[in-house]
């Protein structure tokens, strides 16, 4: 049913589903594995309904093993058609499997060399600093700077309004710096709990008198109300 859903919600658009999906499509991804079960065949109506796309796996049979001789293909990748005109060329294949019960499993291009796992990681990263630094300056700015200027502009409105009142569009303006106001003090009390966090678990341990004032002031609600000795 998840998987319908982030299929109907993103409808339209190129898709790939990748991971454990806890059950297999055909008898053959079972070892031993001697009649379809109904969570099969709901499995397999699903995705053809969806009209997703199976990728069979390179150089191995399963995908998941346990002792004594359990062995599954329950991890698979399943994709729309249009999201294969964009990768027509990819490989699905089994990795080394050091711990887990599951294998890991990669799916890669034949003909794009996309770097390492960990340069991958590593532009991604990068990237998404770029995107932070646009968001910071364009989305959550300069939160003092927001505040005075939403203050500015309920005085102005305030006083105009006393002077003659106020006009629709300007009582609008009014809620609207109200709201504004809100927001940014929000973010500012945000902020301000995780310096004081920040600055505890950084001076806390290395500043003995404030360890010991913490201490005293969690001593001062430390307190026994009764005791019960032999049940009274």
């Amino acid at each position: 049913m998840e998987l319908a859903t982030l299929h109907g919600y993103w409808n339209g658009m190129p898709l790939c589903f990748g991971g454990d999906f806890n059950d297999i499509r055909y008898m053959v991804e079972r070892r031993g594995c001697r009649r379809a079960s109904n969570s099969m065949k709901f499995f397999d109506d699903l995705c053809n309904e969806l009209d997703l796309v199976y990728l069979p796996l390179s150089g191995a049979k399963y995908t998941w093993s346990r002792p004594p001789n359990k062995k599954r293909k329950i991890d698979r990748f399943l994709f729309s058609s249009d999201w294969e005109d964009h990768f027509p060329n990819i490989n699905f294949k089994r990795l080394a499997r050091p711990f887990s019960d599951h294998f890991p499993i990669e799916l890669c291009s034949k003909d794009s060399d996309w770097g390492t796992a960990g340069e991958c990681f590593s532009k991604k990263l990068h990237a998404l600093k770029e995107k932070l630094k646009v968001w910071n300056r364009d989305v959550f700015g300069n939160i003092d700077r927001a505040i005075d200027l939403a203050l500015t502009k309920m005085r102005e409105l305030d006083e105009l309004d006393d002077e003659r009142g106020l006009t629709e569009g300007e009582e609008y303006i009014l809620v609207t710096a109200k709201m504004d106001f809100d927001v940014a003090h929000r973010r500012q009390s945000i902020m301000m709990r995780k310096n004081s966090r920040i600055r505890y678990f950084r001076d806390g341990d290395r500043k003995t008198k404030h360890f010991h004032r913490v201490v005293r002031g969690h001593k001062a609600f430390n307190n026994i109300n009764n005791l019960r000795i032999n049940g009274r």
